[in-house]
């Protein structure tokens, strides 16, 4: 990958609908590059070639409850406490906020139902 080359993440329903896609800058798109050079170094091809961003040992598709028990394993071993998948879209949130993303990218992207709810961010 080129290094000033943009990242775009899409969010998939399934194979053949795209729920939202978005950007990645500066330090987050560095981190994303860092991230599939190490992915890259994966010994199974299926890891190596998959369009998920995350992978699990056994396949190319994460689970919910996969996903849930990786947050607690590195929560813990980085001393964290009650890291949740909730709190991780909140930051995502509170991140596009500090970037200047507006209220109606922040509910697009955060696929919040009501602009209300986005707009919570902002108070």
């Amino acid at each position: 990958m080129i290094e000033n080359e943009e990242i775009v993440i899409h969010l998939k329903e399934d194979e053949k609908s795209y729920l939202n896609s978005f950007v990645l800058k500066d330090v987050y798109a560095e981190n994303f590059r860092e991230w599939l050079k190490i992915r890259e170094e994966m010994p199974r091809p299926i890891h190596q070639q998959s369009a998920n961003v995350f992978v699990s040992e056994a396949t190319s598709l994460l689970t919910e409850t996969a996903i849930q028990k990786l947050l607690g394993k590195y929560a813990q071993k980085a001393k964290m406490e009650k890291v949740t998948a909730l709190k991780l879209r909140h930051s995502f949130c509170r991140n596009l906020v500090d970037e200047g993303f507006c209220v109606e990218e922040l509910q697009r992207l955060a696929r919040h139902e009501r602009i209300e709810t986005s707009e919570l961010y902002y108070l």
